[in-house]
């Protein structure tokens, strides 16, 4: 594992028996689910396949596919790349619409209501897709379409590689991928790999706060040798579960503080905040 998302025993103090500037809740800092998700994504792109990450809500999914988005602009790949988020949805039909819903597609031939065919959304959506120069779409949330679905999701993985314009798919899910992308033959052959995302332990949520921010850094910095600053951290982590999202709550609180230094007392009354 790359050296900035490990500590050393000595930065890690007695933690360790069990990674800017400010950011806020929209920042990219970088975790090693964010290294091994643009790898994937770059994989899949070369690979001209299907890409999943799977794991337990709030452990950085959503987080891993903005950082693809930016890190997409930053390396100014060709075209663009479109989020999508998911939700419970069952028919062949359903995926294919909600993509074009957010190409901007709207009206009567994407209506639930309306006649439109599979066959039909399909060649609209790869004619569109082509004109729009679209590189990626990345499907969160996935786990809650059924398999025929997914079925009309693939179809049209597999109609833009046949008219010459391959698109990287990549999605997220909840559920173990057995679940739902693995009960579709066609989703399964086609996915290169699965990424699984999972709460981190105290010395990766060490390894992730000192990237938001001075306050943060100096409070990992100081529990070598301070056993105030040990105890927040321990609190931190308790409080958090290690799970990312609420890592970046917790940030973000404190930010709005404006604390310059983060102490136990501080660190107490913003967990208490976030209970409230």
């Amino acid at each position: 594992m790359d050296s900035k998302f490990t500590l050393s025993e000595e930065d890690a103090g007695t933690a360790s028996t069990q990674e800017a500037t400010q950011v806020s809740t929209e920042d990219l800092i970088t975790t090693p689910l964010i290294e091994q998700c643009w790898k994937l994504y770059t994989n899949c792109r070369t690979a001209k396949a299907i890409g999943v990450i799977q794991g337990p809500s709030g452990t950085g999914k959503s987080s891993a596919l903005r950082a693809i988005m930016a890190r997409h602009a930053q390396n100014e790949l060709p075209g663009s790349i479109h989020r999508i988020k998911c939700s419970k949805a069952c028919g062949p039909s359903s995926g294919v619409r909600a993509i074009l819903l957010d190409l901007g597609i709207g009206g009567a031939v994407t209506s639930t209501r309306s006649g439109a065919g599979l066959h039909y959304l399909l060649a609209l959506a790869v004619k569109e897709i082509k004109r729009r120069k679209v590189a990626a779409l990345l499907l969160d949330d996935a786990d809650y379409y059924e398999t025929d679905t997914i079925v009309g999701v693939v179809a049209l993985f597999d109609q833009l590689i046949e008219a010459k314009c391959p698109v990287t798919f990549i999605m997220t899910g909840v559920l173990n991928e057995d679940r739902w992308i693995g009960q579709v033959p066609a989703a399964a052959t086609r996915t290169l790999h699965v990424e699984h995302s999972e709460v981190m332990d105290i010395a990766m949520t060490a390894a992730v706060l000192k990237q938001m921010g001075e306050p943060f850094e100096q409070l990992v910095e100081s529990q070598r040798k301070d056993a105030d600053a040990r105890a927040a951290l321990r609190l931190i982590y308790k409080d958090t579960g290690g799970v990312f999202r609420r890592i970046r709550y917790f940030a973000d609180l404190a930010n709005a503080h404006g604390n310059r230094v983060l102490t136990l007392e501080s660190v107490e009354a913003i967990l208490e905040q976030m209970q409230n």
